[in-house]
């Protein structure tokens, strides 16, 4: 569900890139759209963080690349299903460097590398972290206003590329985690 959720403000993200690489909206429409794509990765990395099940994060235990969830599904101690880090990778910009809030904020037009350092993280969070750097590099308000029109298009198809990216990233490892879900029920019932 959670992973869903994300899916769908991802998808968000993407019709706002389309909307924003559109030649007929003005500077004004672009740092709004700019501002809501940012809100709505702060808002894919709070369900990251919110996802919990008895206590324990779901999503970002694979950040450390160590973590395995084994579930016994029956009175032999021998009888485990051990579900793979993979599927429990974290959904946003993973571990940065630098401040998040600073990243995102809607003054830092920069990559996150140029905020505090380059993202670090794997599979799904690797694209979460591109895709907010896409997101900071639109520069739609640039103080100097040297932005041309083409450079501002090329940023927003470039958006729509890493949204394309990360919500493949989601459905790979929801695609696990659904498979994961078969295999315990399929046991259970046997």
């Amino acid at each position: 569900g959670a992973i869903g959720a994300a899916q769908e403000m991802a998808q968000r993200i993407l019709t706002l890139a389309t909307q924003g690489a559109n030649g007929t909206i003005g500077l004004a429409d672009r740092t709004s759209i700019q501002s809501e794509m940012r809100q709505l990765v702060v808002a894919i990395n709070s369900i990251g963080t919110r996802t919990k099940f008895s206590g324990n994060s779901l999503l970002g235990q694979a950040a450390n690349g160590t973590a395995t969830v084994s579930l016994q599904v029956s009175n032999n101690t021998s009888d485990v299903i051990t579900l793979a880090a993979g599927a429990f990778r974290d959904i946003g910009v993973g571990q940065l460097a630098g401040s998040a809030g600073s990243i995102l904020s809607d003054n830092q037009f920069g990559s996150a590398a140029a905020a505090g350092g380059a993202a670090t993280g794997a599979g799904t969070s690797a694209q979460a972290s591109t895709l907010i750097n896409k997101i900071n590099d639109v520069h739609v308000a640039k103080s100097d206003g040297t932005s041309t029109a083409a450079q501002v298009l090329s940023a927003f198809n470039a958006i729509q590329t890493a949204a394309n990216d990360y919500i493949t990233a989601l459905s790979t490892q929801r695609s696990l985690l659904g498979a994961y879900q078969n295999q315990i029920e399929f046991t259970v019932s046997n």
